[in-house]
C-alpha cells in the first residue's frame, strides 16, 4: 500500500499582518493560482502517469507559471 499519512498547515494572511508581525522572513508570497480538472489522457491513456493526473498538472502548472510570469518548459 502506498503511504498516504501526513499533515500541512498554511496560515493566509495579508501583507499588513506578515509587517505587523515581523514575519517578512518567514512569509511565502502566493503569486498565482489556477485550478484543472482531469485531461482526456486521464482516462484514454496507457500510460500510469497519465491515470494519476501527470498530464493534468503539467496542464496546471503551465498556466500559474505563466500567470506568475515564470518561463515553463
Amino acid at each position: 500500500l502506498p503511504t498516504s499519512d501526513g499533515a500541512a498547515c498554511a496560515i493566509v494572511c495579508n501583507e499588513e499582518f506578515v509587517k505587523a508581525h515581523g514575519l517578512e522572513n518567514e512569509a511565502v508570497e502566493i503569486v498565482s493560482i489556477d485550478m484543472t480538472t482531469d485531461t482526456r489522457s486521464t482516462f484514454h491513456s496507457d500510460s500510469s502517469m497519465s491515470v494519476v493526473g501527470a498530464d493534468m498538472s503539467k496542464a496546471c502548472a503551465q498556466k500559474v507559471f505563466s500567470k506568475a510570469g515564470i518561463p515553463f518548459d
